[in-house]
């Protein structure tokens, strides 16, 4: 019985992944009006919040502390992945809130058409009020995909097919990439982002770490956001 119930489990994050992955694909084309993104962002809360609720009264094992005796750890990697990833998530953000006269003067400007091609840009909020919603809906969203892509799925494919260690990174990080649905280069980002996501939350035993370090690299969307509110401003001012 125990073992049906795992594959359900599995069988619903499996689901979900490939399901979310098609409706970004067909959404993401679509322009959306201010009171439209503000609508999708609290829809995307409490879907988020439904989600984990259901799969909380479904199986509550799913949100323990993972047993990484059982899990198996892969290849150790230590403290130096910890590092390198602090470093690099540091200098990205430091860059990003650099004024733009010194991100200009330094080489790091974005054009506005180079943030265009940010993922979610045609979802960006115009107004302060909306970029507190969509910082938000981000740190929700951070947490939301590592309890599912990571913490969800080492225990689920563990349980179903005994997989373990490295496997579970790699397998993990392919469904996290498929929940995005994107182009064959920033899927190919997502995929390696995904697997250093996953080898975080294996070294430490926590999904609190990589859930941050997921927060903080897309946090500089919020940055751009920020950006383009001021620029809509100044144009309408005159400025």
């Amino acid at each position: 019985m125990n073992c049906i119930f795992d594959i359900l489990i599995l069988c619903l994050l499996v689901a979900g992944c490939l399901v979310s992955g098609f409706s970004k694909e067909k959404n993401d084309i679509v322009e959306l009006t201010e009171q439209q993104k503000k609508k999708k962002r609290i829809k995307g809360l409490l879907y988020m919040t439904s989600v984990l609720l259901g799969f909380y009264i479904l199986s509550p094992r799913l949100f323990a502390k993972p047993d990484f005796e059982k899990l198996g750890k892969g290849i150790i990697i230590g403290n130096t992945l910890i590092d390198i990833i602090t470093v690099m998530v540091t200098t990205h953000l430091v860059l990003e809130l650099l004024p733009d006269r010194l991100r200009k003067k330094f080489g790091f400007e974005r054009s506005e058409e180079d943030e265009k091609d940010t993922i979610g840009f045609k979802k960006l909020p115009e107004n302060n009020k909306d970029l507190l919603l969509l910082t938000l809906f981000l740190a929700i969203a951070a947490l939301f995909e590592e309890l599912v892509c990571r913490q969800f799925m080492f225990y689920s494919f563990n349980r179903v097919f005994n997989w373990r260690g490295d496997v579970l990174v790699i397998v993990s990080s392919a469904f996290f990439t498929l929940a995005h649905k994107l182009d064959l280069r920033k899927s190919t980002v997502l995929f390696f982002s995904g697997l250093i996501l996953a080898k975080l939350y294996q070294q430490t035993g926590s999904i609190w770490f990589p859930a941050v370090v997921h927060f903080l690299m897309n946090f500089p969307i919020v940055l751009i956001a920020a950006r383009r509110i001021r620029r809509l401003k100044a144009e309408k001012t005159g400025r």
